[in-house]
């Protein structure tokens, strides 16, 4: 796996090993992720996956603040139960760590199929081609669609029926018909 900046890989698995000690089983997502998998790119902050209750936000982060993570705004508990989203700075490295708040199917199915990784003098928990392809598709930033490029690439033997399926539901769901066309243009190299 190619390397990424060591500030954030240090932010990487000072949160995952956070977060494991609250009892949850996080997965770095986003740039970080691509990075590892594919070849490297820019990205400013972290993103982590995990399963939450967002009851239990206010006790989340007093764990995080306790292992060193600083909540970015005030009143983080609101934001996490209205958005799903804590987002949180690493004190060590000053680096930005947004954590998804899961609760739906297919990131319960992330956390499942996720596997850790040694990376230098870090374990980072990662997740498989298939899903960091379909979080991209839901996404569908410009550079996520780059990353998609970059992920068919380095994985060409994906299971595609597992990207189909979930990027059609998404697409369904985002009222976005052509997703599952757009994003197998990308992984076949067509867009």
């Amino acid at each position: 796996m190619p390397n990424t900046d060591n500030d954030l890989l240090r932010a990487a698995a000072d949160v995952l090993s956070a977060l494991e000690g609250f009892g949850l089983s996080p997965t770095i997502i986003g740039g970080v992720a691509v990075s590892l998998m594919t070849q490297s790119r820019h990205t400013d902050d972290v993103d982590v996956q995990i399963l939450f209750d967002t009851n239990d936000a206010t006790s989340l982060l007093e764990t995080l603040a306790q292992k060193g993570f600083q909540p970015r705004f005030s009143d983080m508990e609101e934001l996490a139960k209205r958005s799903r989203m804590i987002t949180v700075r690493h004190k060590a490295t000053d680096t930005v760590i947004d954590i998804a708040l899961g609760c739906m199917p297919f990131e319960a199915e992330i956390q499942a199929r996720a596997s850790t990784h040694n990376v230098g003098n870090y374990k980072i928990r990662l997740p498989s081609p298939e899903d960091l392809t379909i979080l991209k598709a839901i996404a569908s930033r410009p550079k996520d669609l780059e990353d998609i490029r970059n992920i068919g690439l380095v994985y060409p033997n994906m299971d595609r029926t597992r990207i189909e399926h979930w990027v059609r539901e998404y697409g369904d769901l985002l009222d976005e018909p052509d997703l599952w066309e757009r994003t197998r243009d990308l992984l076949d190299g067509k867009s």
